[in-house]
C-alpha cells in the first residue's frame, strides 16, 4: 500500500519532465553593463552614431524609432552637440534545442532569436557608458511589435529610471 503513492509520484515526475522537455524554451533576458561613475539622470541630449545598423531598412527604422521613443521618455532629445552618442547593433541567429528528442529526420526544434544591443557612448572618446542587450525569440510576422516591446523592456532597466507613476482610479 505504501508503494502505491511512491509509484504515482514517480510517474507524475516522469510525465512533468517529459512535458518540460517538449515545451523547452531557453531563458532569454535583458542584461545591462554600466559605468559606475556616470550620472545617467543628468543626460538631456544625444545624437546617433551609426556603427552596425541592420541591413534590413524596415528593421533599422523600427529599432531607431523604438530607441528614440524610449530616450524621449527619459527626457533626452537629439542635439548637434550631444552629451551622449546612441548606437545599436542587431543580429538574428537560430538556436537549436539540443536537449529535445530528435524527430524522425533527426531534426530538433529551432528558434529564430533576435539580439539588440543599445549603447550610449561618451562623445569625445567613444568610451562606453552603458550597454543594454536583449535576446528574444522572434516571430517575424510580428517584427515591429517584437522590436518595440523588446526595446521598451530594455529601457525599463535604464540606470536611475524612476518607475512610471501609477494611474489613480
Amino acid at each position: 500500500m505504501k508503494r502505491m503513492p511512491l509509484a504515482v509520484a514517480a510517474l507524475l515526475a516522469a510525465c512533468s519532465i517529459s512535458a518540460a522537455a517538449i515545451h523547452y524554451t531557453p531563458k532569454y533576458r535583458v542584461t545591462v553593463t554600466k559605468d559606475k561613475n556616470t550620472n545617467y539622470a543628468g543626460f538631456r541630449t544625444y545624437a546617433w552614431l551609426d556603427t552596425h545598423p541592420s541591413s534590413l531598412p524596415k528593421v533599422d527604422a523600427e529599432i531607431r524609432r523604438a530607441v528614440e521613443h524610449e530616450l524621449a521618455a527619459l527626457g533626452l532629445s537629439r542635439a548637434e552637440q550631444p552629451q551622449v552618442l546612441a548606437t545599436y547593433a542587431s543580429l538574428t541567429r537560430t538556436d537549436v534545442d539540443l536537449k529535445a528528442k530528435a524527430d524522425r529526420n533527426e531534426a530538433r526544434p529551432e528558434y529564430t532569436v533576435g539580439t539588440i544591443v543599445v549603447s550610449l557612448l561618451e562623445p569625445s572618446t567613444l568610451r562606453p557608458l552603458l550597454k543594454i542587450r536583449a535576446d528574444r525569440v522572434v516571430d517575424t510576422a510580428w517584427i515591429d511589435v517584437s522590436i518595440s516591446s523588446t526595446v521598451e523592456e530594455m529601457f525599463r532597466k535604464f540606470p536611475g529610471r524612476r518607475p512610471a507613476a501609477k494611474a489613480e482610479d
